[in-house]
């Protein structure tokens, strides 16, 4: 059985099957057993499922995996390539999660013609050479059709009320994205949105903090209240379970297990709590496209779904019990999560931008 599974979910809407679950039926004869899973759509109609097994065993929470392999993309496609399930219900259907609750939906052009959204992939040999084997595989022009709506169509317009607002206070408001690359990004990304809305007073900043232990109480002190940042939000991950650049220090780490980075993530909550630091976010961890590096065997980089996911997880529950507000967008990213340029960044693009508009009406005040 593959036990490890990502997902398509898609026509006017698109969607992951996600929070799967195991059931077991006793029949008189044999029990069986099948697996359940949850989708998210704001409409009814004949939608087309794309399921792939990545791992044909799940990764344990206290076992090694940095040599457990992901399955030949070729070969871990578990549907027919126009397998399709009609919705013909909403809200009572209850492998439906609750339509009235989450930020929006990728909606597909009027003017498409609908096909399945096939899994993306680097092949083996593709990531320097771009001969014409690469070429399908790689291409990002299956996801030009798709924009993001949000649940609240108003999003932008409030969010421009609370800068005009802001801007009408005089009053400056520094915004800290800790991390590296992925904060980078997503500073660049709110900064394109502050240029549009017209603000001088409200700035985004990122700040580098390749794991989670390093944000420790001196990098606090130094970091977030010696910059004045007004909020802060923390995503540190990428480099824990991800290729480390060859030239750096910790290019010989080996990725960071589960129990590890829970009491990373335990102490940097426990030294933030413990300073004057105000504002504080945790934010979800961006999925990864499975580039060559996380398909060769052994993998070199384990950013993939099966080890985001369970890193998300971590951060889900340390949160939920310690009392940290929790900026979880992967109702953004999740059905777009092979759709990275470089199958590791979301830059320029509509995924980039719909993140970080969600995340000005996360961060920007509701009242002056």
């Amino acid at each position: 059985t593959i036990s490890s599974r990502k997902s398509h979910f898609s026509n006017k809407y698109v969607s992951i099957v996600q929070n799967w679950t195991r059931l077991s039926i006793n029949d008189t004869a044999v029990t069986l057993s099948q697996l359940v899973g949850r989708y998210n759509v704001p409409s009814k109609g004949k939608y087309y499922l794309e399921i792939i097994g990545l791992l044909c065993n799940d990764l344990s929470w206290d076992g090694e995996y940095k040599h457990a392999c992901l399955e030949d993309p070729s070969y871990m496609k578990l549907t027919d390539d126009w397998a399709h399930i009609y919705v013909d219900s909403l809200g009572a259907n209850e492998n439906t999660l609750d339509r009235d609750v989450g930020i929006g939906h990728w909606r597909m052009s009027n003017k498409v013609v609908s096909m399945p959204l096939q899994t993306r992939y680097q092949p083996e040999g593709c990531r320097a050479n771009k001969d014409e084997r690469c070429l399908l595989p790689m291409s990002k022009d299956r996801f030009d059709p798709y924009q993001f709506e949000f649940q609240n169509q108003n999003e932008s317009s409030l969010i421009q009320d609370r800068v005009l607002a802001v801007n009408e206070a005089n009053q400056n408001i520094l915004l800290c994205f800790v991390g590296l690359s992925h904060a980078r990004e997503m500073a660049a990304a709110v900064n394109l949105w502050l240029q549009k809305l017209n603000t001088s007073n409200i700035k985004a900043v990122s700040v580098d903090a390749q794991f989670p232990r390093f944000v420790n109480r001196q990098f606090i002190q130094n970091n977030i209240i010696g910059r004045k940042c007004t909020r802060t939000v923390i995503a540190a991950g990428q480099w824990s379970v991800g290729r480390i650049p060859p030239g750096s220090k910790y290019a010989r780490l080996p990725p960071t297990q589960f129990p590890q980075y829970r009491d990373e993530i335990h102490n940097m909550i426990v030294d933030l709590q413990a300073s004057d630091a105000n504002g504080i976010f945790l934010r979800s961890i961006h999925y990864n496209s499975l580039g060559e590096v996380k398909l060769t065997c052994p993998p070199q980089d384990w950013r993939h779904p099966a080890v985001i996911d369970q890193l998300n997880m971590i951060i889900k529950n340390l949160t939920q019990s310690m009392g940290v507000q929790f900026i979880d967008t992967s109702q953004i990213i999740g059905p777009m999560w092979d759709a990275a340029g470089d199958f590791c960044h979301y830059r320029n693009d509509d995924i980039s931008s719909s993140e970080a508009l969600y995340m000005l009406g996360r961060l920007l005040p509701f009242e002056i």
